[in-house]
């Protein structure tokens, strides 16, 4: 009896199916072939015997993953107040209507209406009376036109008169009745005025303005409470 044995190998690359989400799946299968030839009584017998080895196992898996962002909205933004017109950083602008009240309930409208400065001012001043001082040194006269109207539901009477306004100039508040001694006169219309309700008038004053001030302020009440008009 003659044997003969033969080995072979054979490596087989399998992809596998199944649930992986997503990605291969491999795996490498060894298979070894033995084939014996046996000669019995003449007789060629063949086996084959084939063994499987699993040799390596490879996966590759990708997972995908969803992140959702949900979007939040901001946070309201508050809406800052106007700022309060009348301040002496904020004034009301030359030719607009500022309001203003008495402790009584009266109300009354005050705009200014024309402002003259310098020369000009200046020969006015002389114009309405001769003998009319000049201003200080380092000041200049500004003649200031003012429209006053009541609509006060009191049914008295508004009376509004110079000493009622003061100028700011160059940051300095001076009360129109410092400025007695030099403060020009008959200048008309003048602003001494008593209205009744829905009554309207107009009064000129003359005031100091420092030389070079580009914003002077005309002041109605006092400091703390009044209302601040723009001249320029």
């Amino acid at each position: 009896m003659k044997k003969c044995v033969f080995l072979c190998s054979l490596l087989l690359l399998i992809a596998c199916g199944g649930d992986s989400p997503s990605g291969d799946d491999t795996q490498t299968i060894e298979v070894t072939r033995i084939v014996e030839v046996e000669t019995i009584a003449e007789v060629e017998v063949t086996r084959i015997v084939e063994v499987e080895t699993i040799v390596e196992v490879t996966r590759v898996v990708e997972i995908e993953k969803k992140v959702v962002v949900t979007a939040t909205s901001p946070p309201p933004t508050a809406t800052p107040d106007a700022p309060k017109v009348g301040t002496s950083s904020n004034p009301v602008p030359l030719g607009e209507v500022g309001k203003l009240g008495s402790a009584a309930g009266a109300g009354f409208d005050v705009s200014i209406l024309s402002v003259v400065r310098g020369n000009e001012a200046m020969a006015a001043v002389r114009a309405a009376n001769q003998f009319n001082d000049p201003p200080p040194d380092g000041f200049e006269f500004a003649i200031i036109e003012v429209a006053v109207s009541y609509n006060g539901a009191d049914g008295g009477t508004l009376d509004i008169g110079k000493n009622s306004f003061s100028i700011v100039t160059n940051g300095r508040i001076i009360p129109y009745i410092d400025t007695f001694t030099y403060a020009p006169c008959c200048i008309e219309p003048d602003l001494e005025i008593s209205l009744l309700f829905g009554g309207l008038a107009t009064g000129k004053i003359a005031m100091p303005v420092a030389i070079g001030d580009e914003a002077p302020l005309l002041l109605i009440g006092s400091s703390d409470n009044g209302v601040f008009f723009a001249l320029n």
